[in-house]
């Protein structure tokens, strides 16, 4: 199966510390991938590599077999991002920030109405489409960023730390998203500390320690690289791993 993102010989540096040392990763069309880890370990700094938004020291990325230094906007048209925090402006109604994203994509207006109300329709936030979403609770805000994220029809969508701050239902409702969007075909990433509902989720998984990778690979191949039990856990592989690497950096 041939990769739809690819991350070569990644590495990032800020002043004298090495936040990515190493990174190597294939991504498949239509796969769930949890990038795990820490605060601090350097999660949301390779998210922000794969969009664009940060220039690697060295090492390159290519979405669709395209480097994105070579053609950034269409890589970019390629992309949707719900970050952690939800990314609205207080003086915007829910439809004023679908149509301010379709607008940046360049959007008919008839594909931008036919897709708006089709979103805000599946996501039951329909008749709120009017109303300010600054004052929504998390979950909510969430909704709409995912509205937003889904206007111009990407096939990657990459979501930083979805969980979160979010209430039972809240999180039982986006993990319900996420898969139907799988099902659609999506290539989604997943950068969360959260590990129980990584595991229900996601394919595959790399397991980042202060930059680098320290096993990646379905939690099949993962739990048989660290010789643990077939019944081990994601959480039992990842503080094995921790503990491991506590030893190595002694």
């Amino acid at each position: 199966m041939s990769s739809i993102v690819e991350v070569r010989d990644l590495w990032k540096k800020y002043d004298e510390d090495w936040v990515l040392k190493n990174i190597h990763l294939e991504i498949n069309k239509g796969e769930i991938l949890g990038i795990i880890g820490e605060n601090g370990a350097g999660k949301s700094t390779l998210i922000q590599h794969i969009l664009g938004l940060i220039k690697p020291t060295k090492g390159e990325i290519l979405i669709h077999d395209v480097p994105i230094a070579k053609d950034e906007i269409s890589a970019k048209k390629s992309l949707s991002y719900i970050p952690e925090l939800p990314l609205l402006y207080k003086d915007l109604t829910v439809w004023e920030h679908l149509k301010f994203v379709a607008m940046a994509f360049e959007m008919e207006e008839n594909e931008f109405v036919h897709r708006g109300t089709n979103l805000l329709k599946r996501f039951g936030i329909w008749e709120k489409k009017n109303m300010i979403p600054s004052n929504f609770s998390k979950g909510m805000r969430q909704k709409v960023a995912v509205c937003c994220a889904l206007i111009h029809d990407a096939d990657i969508l990459l979501i930083d730390e979805p969980f979160t701050g979010l209430d039972v239902r809240a999180v039982r409702d986006l993990k319900t998203i996420i898969a139907d969007l799988h099902q659609e075909g999506k290539t989604i990433i997943i950068a969360t500390h959260i590990l129980d509902a990584a595991e229900k989720m996601c394919e595959r998984f790399m397991i980042l320690r202060k930059g680098e990778i320290l096993a990646k690979g379905s939690l099949h191949e993962i739990k048989r690289q660290t010789k643990l039990a077939q019944n081990s856990s994601l959480e039992d592989i990842y503080f094995a791993l921790w503990e491991g690497g506590d030893q190595t950096h002694e």
